[in-house]
């Protein structure tokens, strides 16, 4: 029965998007754009005179595996045979991870290691071979002389190994630009990688990614680098980290703008100085870049006199939300499952959604919209969000936005421009996007100020669950608009309530503690059975291995699913040699059934396992617990007494201690308050 796992798949795009970064980096010099899974290949290159680097990467999990090397050989012919015909191909390539891709020992002396061969550089074997094939299939559209191989070593499941080769051609890169800055090689691949991993995802293939956008990543790692050492000059590390963890977040949007950080490196080598004296000096030359950043009066005074950084308004703030706030519109809403198909179109005035009659789908409109806009929402009854997908059209400060969700992807088109997400740990900076604004209490807060739950009423105004698991506090919503940090006040206030909580108790242990003197119990008590104890401990060590490894399975099986779901959304589908095309599902991926049945039979296996252990524990704990339960029940509360009577609790301390405590509760209260 053959292997059905989805891992061989996920090694064949990791093949892919490494294989795009060293076809990238060999045609740099003419390069424009590239696209990993683009309209007709598996890499498209556009080079600066329009014509195009087409290439078909294919790869083999086991590289001693020489089985189907000829097959993939005639497919990627047949794929590059077609792109010939669009009449802009200046190269046609076919890349392999297999050190012999044409099945003979006499001709794998040639792709020892990384290699690169024109057709007129192969053995006679492997030419006649790509001849034959081309006869054969009528292939007549392809030039074999505009045709060559490529092989690059990559296989194994360490990474390090892996991607060896990907990282020499990096450092052949860097080299050949004087780049020489330890660790940078790693960073810049792990960035190519997600960037043209994430380029393949894209269901429009007209997205691709430009030269300027794949470099730019490299001269930001460079700066940064460079800069970090002169800023230690005049600043101490407590301020550098400080500066750095405040600002993080427009640090990082503004290095990726071209514009923004060309701009200031312009000045900067053209005014030359001190770093800190070009702060000082013309911060406020690129006020329009850091204008909508808000910031509290403790940041203000913090940054203004200790750090010769700009100043910002935090009045201003809840204007600029508030505009977007309020104009936020639905235009268009759509929901699908399975043939099912329902369009809302929503007027630019106020909307009534109505019924004479109960069930009919108006909290499921309303849940699914807030769903499809990133929300945790839960679903009707009967119904199943994650299984259904949504495209939701809206308009904010003049920005028109278009969403589509599916489970846990999300995806954003503005002007063109697709971003893509996952949930939930993109909800934020979804929600950056749609309103513009980066205050998370605001953000936190946003649903249960515009979304009134049918079963939950205005009960969240008091400090209710909005729905799910999502709750509303007024008072941080009112906070993060006003953009007042109260973030110290609160974790005091928290450390107040909790120490006295903890001198409560130990009142209350005191108040125990004399009851115990003046009843005058005798608290000795006996140990427990330590044989049946051991036996119970070796049995629970026995089983924790147990749990990880069903834990592991659990995941996997869940992540299989995840991953063809997210896959079958793309609608993709293959070629056969014969013509047909075959849609990529979890039917068609080779092995996903076989290898989710042998995970799930081995699932079965442990939880039999897992059961049994716990039936032998239970069964000890239950000996223990039999007979002279009331003998036990004593013996606990003897042991707690006698542990109760070793505290020194000195109760007019702890009183006068209490007193304190909430005095200054009371204190902070009405200054938080305030």
């Amino acid at each position: 029965m053959g292997n059905r796992n989805a891992s061989p798949s996920a090694f064949g795009w990791d093949f892919q998007a490494n294989s795009a970064i060293f076809l990238m980096l060999e045609t740099i010099q003419d390069a424009k754009r590239i696209r990993v899974e683009g309209v007709d290949e598996d890499i498209e290159i556009t080079l600066q005179d329009k014509t195009k680097v087409y290439a078909q990467a294919k790869a083999v999990v086991k590289p001693d595996d020489y089985s189907h090397v000829i097959e993939k050989l005639t497919k990627a012919l047949g794929t590059l045979s077609l792109d010939a015909k669009n009449g802009d191909g200046r190269l046609f390539t076919f890349m392999k991870n297999s050190p012999n891709p044409f099945n003979n020992q006499k001709t794998m002396s040639y792709f020892t290691g990384r290699t690169h061969l024109g057709f007129d550089e192969l053995p006679d074997f492997a030419q006649k071979k790509i001849k034959e094939i081309i006869q054969k299939n009528k292939y007549t559209d392809l030039d074999v002389h505009q045709l060559d191989i490529r092989v690059i070593p990559f296989y194994g499941d360490d990474l390090k190994n892996r991607y060896k080769e990907i990282k020499a051609i990096i450092n052949e890169f860097l080299d050949s630009v004087n780049i020489d800055l330890p660790g940078i090689n790693a960073d810049i691949m792990q960035i190519w990688q997600r960037d043209l991993f994430q380029n393949a995802t894209q269901i429009d293939t007209t997205i691709d990614i430009s030269k300027e956008k794949l470099i730019w990543p490299l001269i930001v790692l460079v700066v940064d680098r460079k800069a970090t050492s002169e800023y230690t000059k005049d600043f101490d590390d407590d301020e550098i980290e400080y500066v750095q963890q405040k600002y993080k977040l427009i640090i990082n949007q503004n290095t990726l703008s071209y514009n923004m950080i060309s701009r200031v490196i312009t000045d900067y080598e053209r005014l030359k100085g001190a770093p800190k004296k070009f702060v000082e000096d013309h911060w406020i030359d690129y006020m329009d870049i850091i204008d909508s950043v808000e910031d509290d009066e403790k940041n203000k005074r913090i940054v203004d006199k200790d750090y010769s950084l700009p100043c910002f308004d935090a009045e201003k703030i809840y204007p600029q939300y508030k505009a977007r706030y309020e104009f936020m519109k639905f235009v268009k809403f759509t929901l699908k499952e399975g043939f099912f198909k329902k369009t809302v179109e929503f007027s630019g005035e106020t909307n009534i959604v109505y019924s004479k009659k109960n069930s009919t789908g108006k909290t499921t409109l309303l849940r699914a919209i807030y769903y499809a806009l990133g929300y945790p929402v839960p679903s009707t009854k009967g119904i199943q969000f994650n299984q259904m997908e949504f495209w939701l059209k809206v308009v904010n400060d003049d920005k028109e936005y278009n969403l589509y969700r599916h489970g846990p992807y999300l995806s954003i088109n503005e002007d063109g421009e697709q971003r893509d997400y996952s949930l939930p740990t993109d909800f934020y900076e979804i929600m950056w996007t749609l309103t513009g604004c980066k205050n998370a209490e605001v953000l936190d807060n946003l649903l249960g100020a515009s979304y009134l739950d049918q079963e939950k009423g205005w009960t969240l105004l008091n400090r209710g669950k909005v729905i799910g698991n999502i709750s509303f506090n007024i008072e941080a919503l009112v906070r993060g608009l006003a953009g007042k940090d109260c973030s110290d006040e609160i974790q005091h206030l928290e450390s107040v309530k909790s120490l006295l909580k903890k001198y409560e108790y130990m009142l209350s242990f005191g108040k125990y503690q004399e009851e115990i003197y003046d009843i005058g119990e005798d608290v000795g008590y006996d140990t427990p059975e330590e044989t049946r104890d051991l036996r119970i401990a070796t049995l629970k060590v026995e089983r924790e291995p147990i749990l990880v490894e069903l834990k592991q399975i659990k995941d996997i099986l869940r992540k299989n699913i995840m991953f063809v779901n997210y896959i079958s959304a793309f609608k993709l589908a293959v070629r056969s040699s014969t013509g047909e095309e075959i849609p990529v599902t979890k039917e068609t991926l080779v092995g996903f059934i076989d290898n989710r049945g042998f995970l799930i039979a081995r699932r079965e296996m442990l939880t039999a396992d897992l059961s049994n252990v716990n039936r032998k524990i239970d069964l000890l704990e239950k000996q223990k617990n039999k007979g002279n339960q009331l003998f036990k029940v004593q013996t606990v509360i003897e042991a707690f007494n006698s542990a109760i009577k070793k505290i020194n609790v000195d109760a007019v301390a702890t009183r006068k201690i209490i007193d304190q405590l909430k005095k200054n509760f009371r204190i902070y209260k009405s200054i938080f308050d305030l």
